[in-house]
């Protein structure tokens, strides 16, 4: 996709989700090994895949709730820890270090972090559940400042400030984050 950026054109790359029922091995083949690199494009930056579709580890950390659990975590309802590792998952690995040298209090920032974070905002890639005006709005409210809403699917694209990254990765309409890497 093609958007124009200070009167000057500039491409972006934008990853098209496998649609739902739709088996990752099925099309790409499988070894039955967890998590597998995905095609080169700019959807390298797009969820995991596992054996199990595109939310497998979702699933594998549910089926490891106790019984009580599963059933608060069916009604929308979460332990603490489960929380945290539910917010953990839907974070790209780029975007998890981010989080936890913040948490950590480490203020150099890693030398990858330069091809997507500007002036402490990182532009990223969001899936969604939904792109409704509701959704966006909640997740504007952190300051993701939207640039690129595509018109089929639930992905969008935008910037936020860095320590805005966890509470993003809280909220339920958020699948996944991956940064947005642009190319030039």
């Amino acid at each position: 996709m093609t958007i124009t950026e200070g009167g000057q054109p500039r491409r972006i790359d934008v990853p098209v989700e496998i649609p739902e029922g739709v088996s990752y091995d099925g099309i790409f083949g499988g070894t039955g090994e967890g998590n597998r690199p995905l095609p080169m494009t700019s959807a390298a930056a797009a969820p995991p895949m596992t054996d199990r579709g595109i939310w497998g580890k979702a699933m594998e950390q549910r089926a490891m709730l106790e019984p009580d659990e599963a059933v608060s975590h069916s009604r929308g309802e979460t332990a603490p820890d489960q929380s945290v590792a539910q917010s953990a998952a839907k974070l790209h690995r780029s975007l998890a270090a981010i989080v936890k040298r913040l948490k950590e209090n480490i203020l150099t920032p890693a030398p990858e972090e330069a091809a997507f974070i500007t002036q402490g905002k990182a532009e990223i890639q969001v899936w969604l559940s939904d792109t409704s005006e509701a959704t966006l709005a909640q997740i504007q409210q952190l300051g993701f400042e939207l640039r690129l809403k595509p018109k089929t699917g639930t992905l969008v694209i935008g910037r936020l400030p860095i320590e805005k990254l966890a509470a993003l990765a809280e909220l339920h309409v958020v699948r996944y984050l991956a940064p947005q890497i642009n190319q030039t």
